[in-house]
């Protein structure tokens, strides 16, 4: 599988994909993902969260994420954070405030608290949230596909929703049509679990 993602996780624990993959696709969607090339940088916009459905199709254990870093961060000043959503846009989990620590490369972190999810669909969040710390629209914490367009997304089951200053994740997710960001392609986010 190379280096990402890394295969030496605990016994019982792997790689289930979330983006821009599913967790139903299994072995075929995990390959078809390591089979592509994600060296594009996901400049995002400030005050924006980006949100990508994804199914669990028996109880699935997360305790943790892995991503793969942009290369325009200066280290130990971008900070992002990653959560989980259920279908009701309530927040389940989050990896609370998380500073960058290489650029190109790979970014692991635990969720606050692990969570279990029962059979059903999600939402992984992801926001940029260096908003006072010498970021700007340039600064791209993460790495994944080309630009994608606003149908694309829609298909696919994306959403973005406009926080503002405050840039932590939200709480409540409320889940509004791409438009702000439609031409933003995913990042490789990566949840570790075992069902």
């Amino acid at each position: 599988m190379g280096s990402f993602p890394n295969t030496d996780f605990p016994r019982n624990y792997g790689p289930i994909v979330a983006g821009p993959a599913t967790l139903n696709g299994g072995l075929l969607e995990l390959l078809g993902l390591i089979s592509n090339t994600f060296t594009t940088d996901l400049p995002m916009v400030k005050g924006w969260v980006m949100y990508r459905q994804f199914t669990v199709d028996a109880d699935t254990y997360i305790s943790s994420v892995v991503w793969s870093t942009g290369t325009n961060i200066p280290t130990g000043v971008v900070t992002a954070e990653v959560g989980i959503y259920n279908e009701n846009g309530t927040r389940l989990a989050t990896t609370g405030t998380v500073t960058m620590a290489t650029p190109a490369s790979q970014q692991s972190s635990a969720f606050t608290s692990a969570v279990t999810l029962k059979p059903g669909c999600y939402y992984i969040g992801w926001v940029n949230r260096d908003w006072t710390s010498g970021g700007g629209a340039g600064i791209a914490p993460f790495r994944g596909t080309a630009a994608l367009n606003a149908n694309k997304h829609r298909a696919m089951g994306n959403f973005e929703q406009f926080i503002g200053a405050s840039t932590a994740l939200p709480a409540t997710a409320t889940f509004a049509v791409m438009s702000t960001n439609a031409t933003v392609g995913l990042p490789i986010i990566v949840l570790l679990g075992r069902n």
